[in-house]
């Protein structure tokens, strides 16, 4: 501790007092300075400047003792002994440091030099030499280091260092900061000087005290800061303790030079403001603790309590919620999109960076969805896409004000009545948005005019800039999910008065009715406003039966008509074929996903779309004309409406298509060379793919915007009316419609893919899949197209030679349900040790049944494996999980042909694993 009369000697440069004058009258220092600045409020005291009141000889306004220093400074002026401070008393046990935050490092950085201090009589940088201690930088933001000079290594100019841990390293001139006074040492020395100058450098309160009494206008060398800070000669260790607090308490003084390092005290400003500045920093990072500690205990509770919504409205209620928006907004922009590039998007970063999670849009999803912002299984190119089967409330009122107070028909004067009709809906079993029905009506003449009917949402939704149509807009359509439907309008609309219902009475359509020639042209038709009450419903697969048996459907008043429909769909075909249609036949498979209420998977199954369907045909052939006629109507009144085109496909030689296998593959060849379809507001575009001149997709208003906006035009047409779009205003429609059309149907692959991956995750294992190579993609490369008989089609990598058309058996080789991404490799086992395929065991389980009992010379305890299945025993060596090495006679012989044909030598095993099985 230094004496009281070498700090008031120091105390006095900045005071204006001479230590003569202290010493004579020390009651005066008491009484007459100190006592009468040591005061004021907020603890700190002003030192008197005698050259000017108020301010420093710079100009700068005094500088303001801490209380701590100024109760130092009062007791050693009064000649008492200060009491230790709090950090002083903490150097009998271990010295506490206090890093530097960012802004001090900042503001610590070199600045301009100011005019060097007077020479002393204290020790200086001089010119290393073996067996002198050192302080050096390698790195100009280190702290400073101690070494040990061994020796010099000549034309290099560097020096031969040993440091603290007895590393050697070999340092420029320039690394070398300072040449620490005494000498020469030893080794041993190294520790103990580094040792004391950690002790000397404990107080961090020493750098503090010395500011105070410092001189504005010097710059210190670090053996003057010694003796500044400890008050006598400056040791070795003392002037490594100086330069230990200078650089790690930089609040006070900035370097001014480096070789030698000198210091010099910071304004009063600078370190008031540097103060206020950690300060800041000091509660931003307590605020970032608390986030990532509430952070933390959300993900826990959530993991423990998955419930979503309850979750989400727990989140949406905290403190952080405006947080969670944020990144909600980072988790749903595209690198391209205008949300990414937004205000939001620093403040975005900012939070993952508290989280410590790198900041891509991907991540802030899932830190999202950890939380249970979002539910387990949503995905986040459907959020991106906007995709959300509810509907705000606003809309969902409006849905309800629209039904209850109907707005007048403006088609009320036009509409065709057309009750009389028995029209019928074909639809799948769980389809609610029914927008299309059909019907017959017997000329004089004995021919039939076909009736399409369509829904008429525009009857309730007269403006097409009503909220409800707007909203349609951005949904742009409605989406089919493995998860359920997404639908266009609020399902009490879309599954309500949109609908052709039956046992709804009398219901608003636009019906479209054609005459045919015998060839299977458009002779005639009629596009109209109608009321119509749908009588009959069926699903395709009720209409294959009526088909099959004859078109007896039940009801004689339905039987003509059907036929009637039936061979006009089959004469359109043939006539389309004969105009260049191109028909493409490959196979469909769905996803179909069940969801327990707390969002775990039930099942997922895949469905395949019935190939041979005839009612589809039906349907599809009915909804392309209806499309044929709206396209006609527009041509000849020049009505600007969304024409789907697509030009003629250059298709493979004949010869080429000969040596591809009949089915499948040539279907592909076909597909692979047709060119993308556009929509325009262009009249007469012709649809080279369906055979048609013209074409505009009408059928499907609840369900697709763009047959919506047909609908807006054509009524107002009919009507006599101007359309309410200009080609210009549909055309901009249009361009804005296709790419978020693009990005639904993205969405909706990844969907699927996500689904699929989860399927196969639960399969076996080692589950082996038949399918043909249909296409190749880069052959050279062995990377082909192959369609599984599930009806999937997935890309292989096949490491053979292998041609179009060769059969194929693969087995998935990596599956990640959480990314939806699944591939496949080929397999090759010989037929009497591989796993069945799916069909396989689909023939397995389907063959004759065994007996129900157990054969009398069946052993005991393979008859006690088999008795829970409660399935016929040669079903259930399918199912059991018991391995068996024998099986009587009676029951070998009674196993079905295609089981009995994978068996060897006799022994016939079997294992269950998730439903599925594997025999060897």
């Amino acid at each position: 501790m230094r004496s009281s009369h070498d700090l008031l000697r120091r105390l006095s440069r900045v005071v204006g007092a001479s230590l003569s004058q202290t010493a004579a009258c020390p009651a005066m220092a008491t009484t007459g300075v100190m006592n009468a600045q040591l005061t004021g409020a907020s603890g700190f005291a002003q030192l008197p400047n005698p050259s000017a009141p108020g301010k420093n000889s710079d100009g700068s306004p005094p500088r303001r003792l801490s209380s701590h220093v100024r109760h130092a400074l009062g007791s050693l002026a009064s000649g008492k002994q200060s009491p230790p401070s709090p950090s002083t008393s903490l150097r009998a046990g271990a010295p506490e440091f206090v890093p530097s935050l960012s802004s001090r490092k900042l503001l610590s950085t070199t600045a301009a030099a100011t005019a060097d201090a007077s020479a002393s009589d204290t020790p200086s940088a001089g010119e290393p030499s073996p067996g002198a201690l050192i302080a050096f930088q390698r790195d100009r933001d280190a702290q400073p280091s101690l070494g040990l000079v061994l020796e010099s290594l000549g034309k290099s100019r560097k020096w031969r260092v040993l440091n603290i841990r007895g590393d050697k390293l070999a340092l420029l001139p320039n690394e070398i900061s300072l040449v620490l006074p005494g000498g020469p040492y030893e080794q041993p020395d190294l520790s103990l000087v580094a040792t004391q100058a950690a002790s000397e450098a404990a107080d961090s309160s020493l750098i503090e005290l010395a500011w105070e009494i410092s001189d504005m206008d010097a710059a210190y060398t670090a053996p003057e800061m010694a003796e500044l800070l400890f008050g006598s000669e400056p040791t070795a260790a003392r002037c490594a303790a100086a330069l230990m607090l200078l650089s790690t308490h930089s609040l006070y003084f900035k370097q001014s030079g480096r070789l030698p390092p000198k210091y010099q005290p910071r304004t009063a400003e600078t370190v008031a403001a540097m103060r206020a500045q950690e300060e800041r920093e000091r509660q931003i990072l307590q605020a970032q603790q608390a986030f990532r500690k509430w952070f933390t205990e959300q993900k826990l509770q959530h993991l423990n309590s998955p419930d979503a919504a309850s979750s989400r409205a727990a989140l949406e209620a905290s403190e952080y919620a405006v947080k969670l928006e944020v990144l909600q907004k980072l988790a749903l922009a595209s690198p391209d999109g205008p949300v990414y590039m937004s205000d939001n998007r620093e403040e975005a970063l900012a939070i993952m960076s508290e989280l410590q999670v790198p900041a891509t849009a991907d991540n802030a999803f899932n830190v999202l969805k950890s939380l249970g912002w979002w539910r387990k299984h949503d995905l986040l190119p459907l959020l991106r896409a906007g995709v959300d089967p509810a509907f705000p409330a606003h809309l969902n009122e409006a849905a309800e004000e629209v039904q209850a107070v109907p707005p007048p028909d403006l088609d009320a004067e036009g509409r065709m009545d057309l009750t009389s009709h028995y029209i019928v809906t074909i639809d799948d079993a769980s389809t609610k948005e029914i927008d299309d029905g059909l019907s017959a009506e017997k000329l004089e003449d004995g021919r039939w005019r076909i009736w399409v009917h369509i829904a008429d949402p525009t009857r309730w939704l007269q403006s097409p800039h009503s909220q409800l149509v707007r909203e349609a807009e951005r949904r742009n359509q409605s989406l089919y999910l493995p998860t359920g439907s997404v639908p266009m309008f609020p399902y009490s609309l879309a599954q309500g008065p949109f609908s052709l219902r039956t046992g709804a009475g009398p219901t608003p359509a636009m019906s479209v009715g054609v005459v045919l020639t015998a060839e299977g042209a458009v002779e005639d038709f009629t596009v109209t406003a109608s009321l119509v009450e749908p009588r009959r419903r069926l699903t395709y697969l009720e209409a294959d039966e009526v088909i099959a048996g004859g078109y007896a459907t039940g009801d004689p008043e339905l039987d003509g008509p059907f036929r009637a429909i039936h061979e006009a769909a089959l004469l359109r075909s043939q006539w389309r074929e004969l105009q260049g249609a191109v028909a493409i036949d490959t196979p469909e498979v769905e996803v179909a996903v069940n969801l327990n209420d707390d969002d775990t998977v039930k099942d997922v199954e895949l469905v395949n779309r019935n190939r041979e369907s005839l009612s589809q045909s039906l349907v599809a052939e009915m909804m392309i004309l209806t499309g044929q006629v709206i396209g006609e109507l527009g041509t000849q009144a020049g009505l600007p409406l969304p024409y789907r085109g697509q030009p003629a496909p250059v298709l493979p030689s004949d010869e080429y298509m000969e040596s591809l296998p009949p089915g499948i593959c040539r279907a592909v060849a076909v597909r692979n060379c047709m060119k993308r379809s556009v929509t325009t507001v262009e009249p007469g575009t012709p649809h080279a793919a369906l055979g048609l001149p013209a074409y505009v997709q009408f059928t499907s208003p609840i369900r697709r915007y763009t047959d919506l906006l047909a609908h807006y035009q054509v009524k107002a047409h009919l009507r006599g009316e101007q359309p309410p779009f200009s080609a210009a205003q549909m055309l901009g429609m249009l361009e804005g419609s296709g790419p978020q059309a693009r990005e639904l149907m993205a969405a909706s692959r990844a969907a699927e893919s996500y689904w699929l991956a989860h399927y196969f995750a639960v399969q076996p294992r080692n589950m082996l899949y038949d399918g043909q190579l249909v296409a190749w993609r880069r052959q050279e490369n062995g990377i082909a197209k192959v369609i599984l008989d599930l009806g999937l089609e997935v890309t292989v990598t096949i490491n053979r030679p292998a041609q179009i058309g060769d059969l194929v058996t693969v087995q998935v080789a990596t599956c990640d349900p959480s990314v939806g991404q699944y591939t496949f490799q080929e397999v090759y086992v010989e037929s009497s040790d591989r796993e069945p395929s799916a069909p396989e065991l689909e023939e397995l389980e389907s063959d004759s049944p065994a007996p129900e009992a157990p054969p009398a010379d069946m052993p005991a305890h393979v008859a006690a494996a088999f008795a829970p299945n409660g399935l016929p025993f040669s079903m259930s060596l399918l199912h059991n999980a018991t391995h068996f090495d024998a099986l009587c006679p009676s029951m070998r012989a009674s196993l079905p042909r295609a089981a009995a044909g994978l068996c060897t030598d006799g022994v016939f095993e079997a294992e269950h694993l998730n439903g599925r099985y594997l025999l060897c």
